[in-house]
């Protein structure tokens, strides 16, 4: 992605001209790129402590990806440029090596949010489709789902009748995958409603 003006300096097979860009923030942020159907192709929500150098995270330095075969990685694939000019663009980045993503997802804890709700927090982003489905999830005793909404690493599920109050549940997942294909371990995740 580059600015429409500087665009024949990278010639023309794997550039996508943009006429407005949108500034980013330095501290934090989002970044989403997606196709001309809305469907997100990757995102990254950032953070400066990424750079994992306190003098760069003043400014003036590029964060880059170090494995983009790992693209879903967070802060571990990610830092800061050693390149002295700051950046390497239409160049491999400066920290460029094989760092592959070896652990599958996991729940790492449960938000009773309210009546109807839970939020699920996961280990890593999840982008698998599957996530959204009723039948990925076993609940004990049983819960007829409603919805379920994910963004990331959070997941929130809706509950079609109200949660107990003092009963412990129990959650189980049924094979969900990371972006590097790794799958969920079929494990029983306990929370109750206080």
């Amino acid at each position: 992605l580059i600015d429409e003006k500087d665009s024949l300096a990278y010639g023309e097979d794997f550039v996508v001209t943009m006429s407005r860009w949108q500034s980013l923030n330095d501290t934090e942020g989002c970044l989403g790129v997606f196709d001309e159907n809305n469907k997100l192709i990757h995102e990254v929500q950032y953070h400066k402590s990424w750079l994992n150098d306190l003098n760069k995270e003043r400014g003036g330095w590029a964060l880059e990806m170090i494995d983009p075969e790992n693209f879903c990685g967070n802060s571990e694939n990610w830092s800061a440029c050693k390149n002295r000019i700051g950046g390497t663009p239409g160049y491999e980045n400066s920290i460029h090596r094989i760092n592959p993503d070896t652990l599958a997802p996991k729940i790492i804890g449960i938000e009773v949010l309210d009546e109807n709700n839970i939020q699920i927090h996961w280990s890593e982003n999840i982008y698998d489709h599957s996530i959204q489905n009723f039948e990925s999830y076993t609940f004990d005793p049983e819960i007829s789902i409603k919805n379920i909404s994910h963004i990331r690493n959070k997941t929130e599920i809706e509950f079609l009748d109200e949660l107990r109050k003092g009963e412990m549940y129990s959650l189980q997942i049924n094979e969900i995958k990371d972006c590097q294909n790794l799958s969920t371990q079929k494990n029983q995740h306990p929370f109750i409603k206080g």
